[in-house]
């Protein structure tokens, strides 16, 4: 069977994403609104942010996982 990897078309704008996350207040529910609105990125290159934080284990249902930390 195979395996869904993640994939993002600007991997460029992970680091700068994480960033911004670190700075910014951790939300009680991390979104898609929320990575635009209060993180300033929009547009579909950065929607695929989320699906990644989920497969890499940081998000559950879009809340942040306890025992991860960024």
């Amino acid at each position: 069977m195979a395996t869904k990897l993640s994939y993002m078309a600007l991997p460029s704008a992970i680091p700068k994403i994480l960033s911004k996350i670190s700075e910014a207040k951790r939300p009680e529910r991390f979104t898609q609104d929320y990575l635009e609105t209060m993180l300033g990125f929009s547009g579909g290159n950065h929607r695929a942010f989320l699906p990644m934080l989920k497969r890499m284990g940081f998000l559950e249902q879009g809340r942040w996982c306890s025992n991860k930390a960024l």
